[in-house]
């Protein structure tokens, strides 16, 4: 029996079915991994994170000591108006509008 010529056994259209699946398989991921490539790792995350609660944690900190530096400003006030009272009395001052038009 005499060999056909051109016609393709099932062996050998299982083998270039792989081989075409191997391909595509490749291409697709080749694809999938430049799309990947715009979007931010978990480490890019976890630092933008990091850096947020950092600047989040400072402004807390900066406000409490902002916060204790009017603590006793309502027991201040009084002190500095008999100061400035002794000195309007000091350099003979009647009119406190004669020295701070907005006093």
């Amino acid at each position: 029996m005499a060999k056909q010529q051109g016609l393709l056994t099932e062996t050998d259209l299982i083998k270039i079915g792989n081989l075409i699946d191997t391909r595509l398989e490749a291409k697709l991921d080749q694809k999938f991994d430049e799309k990947l490539a715009g979007y931010a790792t978990k480490e890019d995350v976890m630092a933008f994170k990091t850096e947020i609660l950092g600047a989040i944690n400072k402004k807390d900190e900066d406000d409490a000591g902002h916060k204790m530096l009017h603590n006793n400003l309502g027991e201040d006030v009084p002190k500095l108006q008999k100061q400035v009272r002794q000195l309007f009395k000091t350099f003979e001052i009647a009119d406190p509008t004669e020295v701070v038009p907005s006093y």
